[in-house]
């Protein structure tokens, strides 16, 4: 895919939307970073993106739509499209952040995305910016033809538990672990003091996803009528 880096004319518009904060504030700088640009970013994204589901789904009502923008607007999928533009090699970080491994941080590269986005739109008008942003996902909107986007495993043991039990889950952080970049959490999920489901991940949403996935596959087999604590042994995280 084509770098949008290379259709922007203004340098300092170019140059604003590829500095982090953190270079601005460690080096004690009076010079704009990119925030404002990625949140004008965010809204022609989710704009665009909107938009052209519409097109390609004319049959799917709100709660679908808005599920295929979610697995494509996300951190995890901007910041692969960050690094794959080259991004993280060119945008600027202070030394603090650079030392930590922020050029590979998910959260950062997804705003720098979005914040290039706005430049591009500022820079040449929505017409080139809507051409870019063609380029870069329309084979990744097409491709949800064939994915199945089924309620996120959260929705589907409340609703069960709701139901079933009459009672409404926790979700509680027991662990968090590992340098600011890799960071691991570690969840469990309980109804009233008995645990249904524990999962790990690299964000605290991915990890309540896992215990309740975890368990959603333990409400098919449990005794409802004799309910036991899970043990942690028997858990995969």
């Amino acid at each position: 895919m084509m770098s949008p880096l290379s259709m922007i004319k203004n340098s300092s518009l170019k140059e604003e939307a590829l500095t982090h904060r953190s270079f601005t504030q460690e080096l004690k700088l009076q010079l704009p970073d990119n925030e404002r640009l990625e949140f004008l970013g965010d809204a022609l994204l989710d704009w665009w993106m909107a938009e052209n589901l519409m097109k390609q789904f004319p049959l799917d009502n709100e709660g679908t739509l808005s599920k295929k923008r979610a697995s494509l607007v996300n951190e995890e999928v901007l910041s692969t499209k960050a690094r794959q533009l080259g991004f993280d090699q060119q945008i600027k970080l202070g030394p603090a952040e650079a030392r930590t491994g922020g050029a590979l941080k998910a959260s950062l590269l997804s705003d720098a995305f979005e914040a290039v986005l706005a430049a591009l739109y500022i820079d040449q008008g929505l017409d080139s910016a809507n051409a870019w942003l063609a380029q870069v996902f329309t084979e990744d909107v097409k491709a949800l033809e064939n994915k199945e986007f089924e309620k996120d495993y959260k929705s589907r043991f409340q609703e069960w538990a709701q139901s079933e039990l009459k009672k409404t889950p926790l979700y509680l952080l027991t662990e968090e672990a590992g340098p600011a970049h890799l960071r691991e959490f570690k969840v469990e999920v309980k109804i009233e003091n008995e645990i249904w489901g524990q999962g790990s991940g690299s964000s605290k949403k991915k990890a309540e996803q896992k215990a309740a996935e975890v368990a959603l596959q333990s409400s098919q087999t449990r005794n409802l009528k004799n309910p036991k604590p899970m043990e942690k042994s028997g858990v995969l995280l």
